[in-house]
């Protein structure tokens, strides 16, 4: 790696990689919007809060990965459609899936925040899902 904002970069590419692959390992009889929740509660239970605690406050220090943590969030979400598109090829829910992905992403995001604004106060794993939850009850 050439700078520190290279391994942070790094790390978020391996929560992807590990998102999506738990994504392609749901359950064959699984909603997508189940089998999304299920992997980024799976994934976010993996890591130790101080650590994602640590990894937002160092990746917050700079402008530039700032940036392209935006970037990752489009890529993350494309990615998750794809996985999504492998377990669920039908044509016809693929608009349905790509706002899958989309929820996905946005669940981690305001996730995220919260748990950063509360200082890991309350598990990552319970803010998201309040946030599918809330999302589900909106929507009906």
């Amino acid at each position: 790696f050439e700078s520190k904002d290279e391994i942070l970069l790094s790390m978020l590419s391996g929560i992807g990689e590990m998102l999506t692959d738990a994504v392609r390992k749901s359950p064959l009889d699984s909603a997508p919007i189940d089998a999304v929740r299920n992997a980024v509660i799976g994934v976010c239970n993996a890591i130790p809060s101080t650590d994602m605690i640590e990894l937002d406050r160092l990746m917050r220090t700079s402008v530039s990965v700032q940036a392209r943590k935006q970037a990752f969030y489009v890529q993350q979400e494309g990615e998750i459609y794809a996985a999504l598109r492998e377990r669920w090829p039908e044509p016809e829910r693929s608009m349905a899936l790509r706002a899958v992905a989309m929820l996905a992403v946005g669940a981690m995001r305001v996730a995220g925040d919260i748990f950063t604004q509360e200082n890991g106060e309350r598990p990552l794993a319970e803010l998201l899902e309040n946030i599918f939850r809330s999302v589900a009850s909106e929507i009906r």
